[in-house]
């Protein structure tokens, strides 16, 4: 959270805003949206945020986040099935992420 809200300065100082951001976690992503609305900007419609993780706190703030959510039961059990068969030899456990569009994100102005 307070390492994006620093990152921001860096991100704004490159000339022109970015349309979006995509953080690398949601906690980073509320920290995004919590530095540009200190600022004045209208998230999405100065700027989209997104993040990582599909947290729950993504859907208590406003706006709320859009976030790519890994399937974390799913991961588990694979996790569980790779490490407990001996017989597996197969080492790779591929999980789509699925896009939580929320209201954090916009399309571009016009």
């Amino acid at each position: 959270y307070e390492f994006a809200k620093k990152a921001m300065e860096e991100v704004m100082k490159s000339g022109e805003p970015p349309t979006a951001i995509f953080a690398v976690s949601d906690v980073g992503a509320l920290g995004v949206i919590h530095w540009l609305q200190q600022r004045g900007y209208r998230v999405p419609l100065d700027i989209s945020v997104m993040g990582i993780g599909g947290i729950k706190l993504g859907t208590m703030v406003h706006p709320t986040l859009t976030t790519i959510e890994a399937p974390a039961e799913e991961f588990t059990k694979g996790i569980f099935r790779l490490l407990t068969d001996p017989e597996n030899s197969v080492r790779k456990l591929l999980l789509p992420p699925r896009l939580i569009a929320r209201d954090s994100t916009a399309g571009p102005a016009q």
